[in-house]
Formats: structure tokens, sequence, C-alpha cells
């Protein structure tokens, strides 16, 4: 059973943060194109298999029971909801950022 993509306001503007971020202060929209893609590509497969990849052990977000997977620089962090049938996109992030600070 496939599971529903829903985003959080705060993925939605974290992800819309760091595809501007690319295309404008890097000057690279094909880069940031790409990111999309690769992030999109990624979700798609989770919504067949919510389980692919491993639980955070990152303070906050393995209290929240969240999964994770990195794009490039980027790790997204997602909730999967098997009472809504729902992948809860919780947000996009920075990998290089100290998240034991969360």
């Amino acid at each position: 059973m496939a599971y529903s993509l829903v985003f959080s306001d705060a993925a939605k503007a974290d992800i819309f943060a760091i595809v501007e971020y690319i295309a404008t202060a890097l000057d690279n929209p094909p880069a940031a194109s790409r990111l999309v893609d690769r992030v999109e590509d990624t979700l798609s497969a989770i919504v067949e298999n919510p389980e692919m990849f491993p639980l955070s052990e990152v303070n906050v977000f393995a209290k929240l029971k969240c999964h994770y997977f990195s794009v490039g620089n980027y790790l997204v962090y997602y909730r999967v909801n098997r009472a809504e049938t729902t992948i809860d996109v919780v947000t996009m992030v920075y990998a290089g950022r100290n998240l034991a600070k969360w």
C-alpha cells in the first residue's frame, strides 16, 4: 500500500530556502533543480517502502522517531504515520549542521 506525502510548513520553508540559496546565492539553478529531482525521486520510493531508511539517532529526531536520508549535502527527516498512511516530511537541513544541539 502506498503512503501519501505530507509536508510540514517548516519542511516546505526549509526546502524552499535551500533551493533558493543554491539557485540564487550560489548562482546555480541547474544544481537546485537536480536537488529537487533527487528529493522527489527518493520520496517517491519511500511512499512504497517507508522503512527503507534508518531511524535517526540525533536528539529531537530520535524522539520523534524520524527516519532520514541524504541528498547531496542535505538530510531530509520524515516520520511514518501508519494510522494515517502518510509520510510526514519534517525538515530538510544542511548535513554539516550540528544537530546534536537541537
